[in-house]
């Protein structure tokens, strides 16, 4: 009778990808999201907005009292000035919030078939990229108020980055294959938030080498163009979308899940509350796209 021994067991706690079941993708659980900059600044944004129309009805009730305290309108302006900051920030965030690419990508599990059949069946498009930049010292007059009421000026300095050159390369290869597996298990809730990554695997060890040795050569051509540089590497699928709303066929999808709602919602300051209530209905599962590219030696 074969026995499994306490190391193959240790083995299999450590490493479970070892396990995996072959030409099945990995279905990850996501980390759940308390919100926490959406949460700040709508409080700041609240607030503040609170402050300038409270300042605003104190201006207007005493405006014509000789004992009128000069102060409210200065406290208004202010709440007014960083209040209009704060929510546009607050603006900013909701359209760059996972939840909006949710609601705009929605799938249901047919679709989102054909979608990642689309994914899989796309070659990975590899970009070789850099910029060229210097900072520069420049001067600026600030204008401000003393405490006597006067107006005064002073000349600062500060640094500028200036970007003086831009280029792109594109990798070519031999040959490709997708390595993600069939994606399995979205059947098991009604509604997933779906989070895509991608990662780019090589085929063997000299195609790594050449991967990196043009990454290395398009950098040494263009790096000395200025004093610093940024280069990068990335990697582009058709059709790739980071994150999926998917929807079972038999989901019971309320009608205030949608992006007219969130905004409406958000417009109000209450994209927090919504997005709170968006997962707990929803399941978050992560997979990752891996493309596996191939260059062939001299010798082959």
């Amino acid at each position: 009778q074969n026995k499994t021994s306490p190391n193959t067991k240790q083995n299999q706690n450590k490493n479970p990808k070892m396990f995996e079941e072959p030409g099945v993708a990995k279905l990850r659980d996501q980390k759940r999201s308390y919100h926490c900059c959406s949460l700040f600044l709508t409080l700041f944004s609240a607030t503040l907005i609170a402050f300038f129309v409270y300042y605003t009805i104190e201006n207007n009730k005493y405006e014509n009292d000789w004992n009128y305290n000069y102060d409210y309108q200065t406290y208004q302006i202010l709440c007014g000035v960083f209040g209009g900051i704060f929510y546009l920030s607050y603006l900013i965030e909701c359209c760059c919030s996972g939840t909006s690419k949710y609601l705009g990508n929605e799938k249901d599990i047919e679709r989102f078939d054909q979608f990642i059949d689309r994914v899989t069946n796309s070659p990975p498009t590899l970009n070789f990229h850099i910029e060229c930049y210097h900072y520069e010292t420049r001067t600026r007059i600030v204008y401000y108020t003393d405490s006597n009421g006067n107006q005064q000026s002073r000349t600062e300095t500060y640094t500028e980055k200036v970007v003086t050159f831009r280029g792109s390369e594109t990798f070519y290869y031999n040959d490709w294959s997708d390595e993600t597996g069939v994606v399995v298990g979205l059947e098991d809730y009604q509604l997933t938030r779906l989070k895509m990554g991608k990662t780019l695997l090589f085929a063997d060890q000299y195609t790594e080498q050449t991967f990196y040795g043009a990454k290395n050569a398009f950098e040494n051509m263009h790096k000395y163009r200025d004093t610093h540089h940024n280069c990068w590497w990335d990697m582009g699928i058709a059709g790739f979308k980071e994150r999926v709303l998917i929807k079972r066929s038999d989901a019971d999808v309320p009608a205030c899940m949608s992006t007219g709602w969130y905004w409406a919602w958000s417009l109000l300051l209450l994209t927090w509350p919504y997005r709170m209530w968006f997962e707990n209905l929803t399941k978050g599962r992560s997979v990752t796209i891996k493309k596996q590219i191939f260059v062939k030696s001299p010798g082959m």
